[in-house]
Order: C-alpha cells, then structure tokens, then sequence
C-alpha cells in the first residue's frame, strides 16, 4: 500500500461543509496528509438525502492511498455506507458523533424535547435551520461563547424534513472496521463508550459540540493523534 494518506472530512447531514474548515487546513498543516472535505449540502438538493451524501463522499476514496473517514455528529449514523463502498483497510474517526443506525431516520431518535421544539413533522417541508433549534444560553453552552452567531448561521441551511425522516442507508455498521473516538462534549459520553467496548482507542477532550471550529487549540492534537493511531494500525 502507498505511504500516502488522505483523510475525507465529513460533516452532519444536518450542517453545511463549512463546519470542517478551520480543521482542514490545520490537520492538513499538522500531518502534511491530503486533507479533503466533500462539497454540502448539494445543489440540487434532492432525495434521497444521505443516500446521495455518502456516494458523493465516497468518490473521495483514493485507491492508491491509505484513507480515514473522519464523521463528526451526525455524520457517523452515515459512515459505515461510506466505508462498505471503500476499499478494505480504510479507517475511521468520530468525533462528537452517533455510531451508524442503518434502517433508522434522524427523527427515530430525536429526544422528545427537540421533537416538541421542532414540531410535528410536515413531508414536502423544510424544518428550521439546524441553528436556530437552541436557545441563546444553549448555544453558549453546547458550542462554545466564541462562535458567533454569524458563523453558525453559515453552516446552517433549512433542512428538508424528509431528510429527517428518511431511513440511514443499509452497511455493516462498522464491524470490524480500523476505528478512533474523539470526545468532545458530556452528550457523547454513551457514544464514547460504545467506541471503547469495541476495542477503540476514546480520546475525552474538555471541549464542546463545536470544538473543530472554534476550540482547535485544545481539540487540534487529539485529532492528530486519532489520525496518527489509525493509520499506524493500518500499517
């Protein structure tokens, strides 16, 4: 196998790519790797949602090199139908993220809080921006004082609810796949566990949510060192 890496860089379904771009340059930087980050949402953006999402990531795959999927939040329900497509000895990161859910949509395991504050779901609609589902105090407090509310709004986007509700596509679920977890907030913390019972290397950060884009000096080595033990594993 080549000696070269690229890491793909993919985001929440639920939050545009401009999540990723202060950590791409800097993890680029960092480990001299190819760093990628796959365009979204699409235009058109059309069903079926993740489906589309994780072919498109998927075409990031290079053949030729080692390559790591690094999924934060949501985009960990969509990376084991990533990884099924790639080739064998691929690897992965979640940071922040849910594990895959194939078969389940978004709103299947929305908590009923949220499910209050977005409402009944309405086939055909959009729901509100992804930004605009907190409180003031509970953007403060889950994604850090510094991030204003002017970056938010861009990686936020009105998101259709038939995406919400629309099953993950079907994979293996990860099993068996190279994997790491970076943990950033306490809302992680069944997740991180989940990565541990699995044999993953769990890297707890005193972060939050929204750590990749305004907290790199505290979450940047903890990356690093995800990406440096995967692809060691890899060989």
């Amino acid at each position: 196998m080549s000696g070269r890496c690229r890491v793909v860089l993919m985001t929440s379904p639920l939050l545009s790519d401009d999540v990723w771009s202060e950590a791409r340059d800097y993890l680029a930087l960092a480990t001299g790797h190819e760093v990628v980050v796959p365009g979204y949402p699409p235009r058109p953006f059309t069903a079926p949602y993740t489906g589309r999402y994780c072919e498109a990531v998927a075409a990031h795959v290079d053949a030729a090199a080692v390559n790591i999927l690094v999924c934060h939040s949501g985009a960990g329900r969509l990376a084991g139908a990533v990884v099924d497509i790639w080739p064998t000895g691929s690897a992965v990161v979640l940071v922040d993220a849910r594990f895959p859910a194939p078969g389940r949509s978004w709103w299947d395991g929305c908590p009923s809080t949220l499910r209050q504050r977005l409402g009944p779901p309405q086939p055909g609609a959009s729901a509100p921006a992804w930004a605009d589902w907190w409180t003031a105090e509970q953007k403060s407090e889950l994604f850090g004082a510094e991030l204003s509310e002017e970056r938010l709004e861009r990686m936020s986007f009105p998101i259709p609810w038939d995406l919400l509700l629309e099953q993950v596509p079907a994979s293996s679920g990860l099993e068996g796949v190279v994997g790491c977890y970076v943990q950033l907030s306490p809302a992680y913390t069944h997740e991180a566990a989940r990565a541990a019972a699995r044999g993953w290397t769990v890297s707890r950060v005193d972060s939050h949510h929204l750590g990749i884009v305004n907290d790199l000096g505290v979450v940047g080595a903890p990356l690093i060192t995800a990406l440096d033990g995967v692809r060691r594993v890899l060989g």
